[in-house]
C-alpha cells in the first residue's frame, strides 16, 4: 500500500512537471522591463519579440534568444537595444568599406572628386543610420563614430537609379557658390539638400546659370527668380523689392511681408523672437 502511494505521488509531480513545462513552453510569458518597443516575451525556450495586432487578431513571432536567456543565465535587452547592436556591426563594416573607397578619389576643387578611372564624386556627410535607434533604452557604441562621409556620383540620393556626375557636369566651370550648399556651371544650378542619411544632390529646376548668384545667407536669384537654397523657386516673392543680407540666417523682406527659410509671415503673424530676427534687416 505504502509502495502504491509513493509511485502515485511521483506519477502526479511528474505530471505536474510535464504540465507545467508545457505550460512555460506554450505559453507567452512578458519579460518585464522598460522598454519603448515591442514586447519581449519568455516562449518555446527561448525569448521572442511577439507583435500583437488587436485589430487583426494576429501575432508576429521574432526569436531574438535563446536558451540561456529564458533561463536567466544571460541578461535580456530591449528589442532595440538588439537592432542597434547589430546595426552597429553592419555599419562598422560598411565604415571600413567606405575607408577603403575614400583612398581612390583625388579632390579636384570645390568638394569635386575624380577616381582613376575618371568617375566624378561629391562627398557629403551623413549620420549613420544606426542613431535612429538611440534612445533612453539603448546603451550607444563608444567605437562607432556618429558621421561618416559618402561620395555621390549620380544625382539624387546617391543611388545609381539617378543620372550619374559624370553625365551631367560640366568639369571645366563646375563651382560651388560658397558659402552654401549651391553650385553650379556654364549649363545648370545645382543643389544640395542636407540630411542626416547624407541628402540629396539635384539640378535647381528653371534657374539661368549665366545670371544666378547668392543673396545673403540662405538665398540665391537669376535675371528672372528668387530661389531658397533647400527647396528652390519662392513663386510669389517680388523680385524687385526683395531684400535680405549676409549673417541675418534665413530671413528676408519684400513689399508684402517677411520670409523664413521658404515660408512668408506677416508681420502680425510672427512671435516676438521672429520680429527680432527681421530687425537684422533693417
Amino acid at each position: 500500500m505504502k509502495n502504491i502511494k509513493v509511485s502515485l505521488f511521483f506519477a502526479i509531480c511528474i505530471l505536474l512537471l510535464l504540465g507545467g513545462i508545457g505550460y512555460v513552453y506554450q505559453t507567452p510569458i512578458l519579460v518585464q522591463q522598460d522598454c519603448k518597443s515591442v514586447a519581449l516575451y519568455r516562449y518555446h525556450f527561448a525569448v521572442y519579440q511577439i507583435d500583437r495586432d488587436s485589430i487583426l487578431g494576429v501575432d508576429t513571432y521574432k526569436k531574438v534568444y535563446g536558451w540561456k536567456h529564458f533561463l536567466g543565465l544571460a541578461p535580456i535587452l530591449c528589442a532595440e537595444q538588439i537592432e542597434y547592436d547589430q546595426c552597429v556591426v553592419e555599419e562598422k563594416r560598411a565604415a571600413l568599406n567606405a575607408e577603403q573607397e575614400k583612398q581612390q578619389w583625388t579632390l579636384v576643387r570645390d568638394n569635386l572628386y575624380i577616381n582613376p578611372q575618371r568617375e566624378l564624386a561629391l562627398k557629403f556627410p551623413y549620420a549613420n543610420r544606426c542613431s535612429m535607434f538611440l534612445s533612453e533604452h539603448v546603451l550607444p557604441s563608444k567605437s562607432l563614430s556618429i558621421m561618416g562621409e559618402r561620395f555621390y556620383q549620380h544625382l539624387g540620393f546617391g543611388g545609381e537609379d539617378g543620372p550619374s556626375l559624370n553625365d551631367t557636369i560640366d568639369l571645366a566651370s563646375f563651382k560651388q557658390l560658397n558659402p552654401s550648399n549651391l553650385y553650379k556651371d556654364k549649363r545648370y544650378v545645382y543643389r544640395y539638400f542636407s540630411m542626416l542619411d547624407g541628402g540629396s544632390f539635384s539640378i535647381l529646376e528653371g534657374a539661368d546659370a549665366s545670371s544666378f548668384e547668392l543673396l545673403g545667407d540662405c538665398y540665391a536669384k537669376d535675371k528672372h527668380h528668387i530661389y531658397e537654397e533647400r527647396f528652390g523657386k519662392l513663386e510669389d516673392a517680388d523680385y524687385a523689392s526683395f531684400k535680405t543680407k549676409s549673417d541675418a540666417g534665413c530671413v528676408a523682406q519684400d513689399k508684402n511681408g517677411y520670409w523664413f527659410w521658404n515660408d512668408r509671415k506677416a508681420w502680425k503673424d510672427m512671435n516676438s523672437e521672429e520680429k527680432e530676427r527681421v530687425k537684422a534687416l533693417q
